[in-house]
C-alpha cells in the first residue's frame, strides 16, 4: 500500500489520554500530514503542542445532527480512509454518525479504535458487536492488560492489536539532569523521588507519597517531585503540608517533560493498584533510572523483580518505602537493574518500530487481512 492512497481522520476529544497524544505527536511528525487529519470533537481542553493544524467540532448540545454531519463532510466518498478514535467521546460521535447511516460506504472506510486505562465501553456493546462482526471496527492497545478487557466484553483476538507505548530517543539525549536539579533547588545530597505520571487515584500517587515521606524518616534529604495538574496534585500536596513536610515538595505541573523529571530524579515510583498505563515507565526503563513499582499484572508485564526494577506489596506505602530505600542503599544493584531495563526499552520500546507496527496496522486495515497480521508480539530481552 503506497502512503499516497492512504488517508487517515484522526479524532480526538477532551478525555484523550496524555499518553494517546503522545502516540498521536509521533504519528504526525512522519513526512506525510497532508495525508493525515486531526479533528477534535467537544470542547475539552488538549495540548496541541506537535499535533499541528486541528480542525474543531463543539458539541454544546451533545452529538447532534450538524455534528454528525460534520464528520460526514471531513470523510473522503472515494479512495480508503481510516478513522482513528483516541477516546471514548470520540466514539461515541463516530458510532452516533454510523448509526444515523451518515458514513460513507464500508468499502471506502475503516474504523480503528485506540485504547487505554481507564475505559468503559459496556454501554456501547451492541453497537460495537455490530461493526466488530463487519470488521468495520478494530482496536489498539498498549498492553496486554487492556487486550485481555477487549476480549472479555466480546472483541475478537484477532481484530485486537497491541501495540506498545514508545520513547523519543531525542528528548532523553537533550535532557539535562544537573541543570533542572539546580532549578528544583536540590543538592548533591537529596534524594530526588519522581511519582511517575498520570497522578490519579488508581495509579497510586497517594501511597507514593506516603512511602516518600517513610523514606524521609529513614533517610533524610528526601525531596519529592510531584508532575501533573489536578485533584490527585492537590491531595498529594495536602498530604504532604499536613505532615509538616512542605520542604520535601516539589509540585512541577506540566512546566517540564517527562525525560527532564526523570533526568533530575534519583529515583521513579509508580504504585498503581490494578490496571493502569505503562507509558511513563516505559520512558523510565529508556532513561535508565531505577524504579519502585506496584507488583500487579499490568506492571509485571515489563517489570521484574531484582532483573529491571524494585517491585512491592500494592497499597502498602511501608513496603514501598523499604523497596526505595533499598534501591538508594544498594547501588550497586539498582545500577545493574537500570543499564538492563534502558537495554531492554531501546531494543523494543523505539519510536520508529513503534511508528512501522501502526504502518502495518493500516494496511492490513485496508486490505482485510487479520489485524495482528505481521505485527511482532515484543518480548524484553532478559
Amino acid at each position: 500500500m503506497s502512503d499516497r492512497d492512504l488517508n487517515v481522520l484522526h479524532v480526538i476529544g477532551g478525555d484523550t489520554p496524555s499518553s494517546r497524544l503522545e502516540t498521536l505527536r509521533a504519528l504526525r511528525a512522519q513526512p506525510d500530514p497532508d495525508r493525515q487529519r486531526v479533528v477534535q470533537f467537544g470542547n475539552g481542553r488538549i495540548d496541541h503542542a506537535g499535533l499541528g493544524e486541528i480542525e474543531r467540532v463543539p458539541t454544546p448540545f451533545g452529538v447532534g445532527r450538524l455534528a454528525r454531519r460534520s464528520l460526514q463532510s471531513m470523510i473522503p466518498t472515494t479512495g480508503r480512509t481510516i478513522v482513528h478514535i483516541w477516546s471514548i467521546n470520540a466514539l461515541n460521535w463516530v458510532l452516533s454518525t454510523a448509526r444515523n447511516n451518515m458514513l460513507p460506504a464500508s468499502d471506502h472506510l475503516r474504523l480503528l479504535m485506540e485504547v487505554e486505562f481507564p475505559f468503559d465501553l459496556s454501554h456501547l456493546s451492541e453497537a460495537l458487536s455490530q461493526l466488530t462482526s463487519k470488521k468495520v471496527l478494530r482496536f489498539v492497545c498498549p498492553t496486554e492488560a487492556v487486550r485481555r478487557r477487549l476480549w472479555a466484553i466480546g472483541v475478537p483476538p484477532m481484530e485486537c492489536a497491541l501495540i506498545r507505548d514508545s520513547f523519543d530517543t531525542a528528548a532523553i539525549d537533550n535532557a539535562g539532569r544537573s541543570d533542572l536539579r539546580e532549578r528544583l533547588g536540590f543538592s548533591a545530597d537529596h534524594a530526588a523521588v519522581l511519582i511517575l505520571p498520570p497522578l490519579r487515584r488508581d495509579t497510586g500517587s497517594l501511597a507514593a507519597a506516603w512511602g516518600a515521606m517513610l523514606l524521609e524518616h529513614a533517610r533524610p534529604g528526601v525531596r519529592l517531585i510531584v508532575p501533573d495538574v489536578g485533584h490527585e496534585v492537590a491531595r498529594v500536596a495536602r498530604l504532604v503540608e499536613s505532615c509538616r513536610l512542605r520542604g520535601m515538595l516539589r509540585t512541577v505541573g506540566r512546566r517540564f517533560a517527562l525525560p527532564e523529571l526523570l533526568a533530575a530524579a534519583d529515583l521513579a515510583v509508580y504504585l498503581p493498584s490494578g490496571d493502569a498505563p505503562l507509558s511513563s515507565v516505559v520512558w523510565a526503563l529508556a532513561i535508565g533510572r531505577p524504579i519502585v513499582a506496584g507488583n500487579v499484572p499490568v506492571v509485571t508485564e515489563l517489570l521484574t523483580h531484582g532483573r529491571n526494577a524494585w517491585l512491592c506489596r500494592v497499597n502498602d506505602p511501608k513496603d514501598a518505602a523499604r523497596r526505595m530505600l533499598q534501591a538508594l542503599e544498594d547501588q550497586e544493584q539498582s545500577h545493574r537493574q537500570a543499564e538492563l531495563g534502558s537495554r531492554q526499552a531501546k531494543s523494543a520500546f523505539s519510536r520508529r518500530g513503534m511508528i512501522a507496527e501502526y504502518r502495518r496496522v493500516y494496511e492490513n486495515l485496508l486490505t482485510d487481512r487479520c489485524l495482528v497480521e505481521h505485527l511482532e508480539e515484543i518480548a524484553l530481552v532478559r
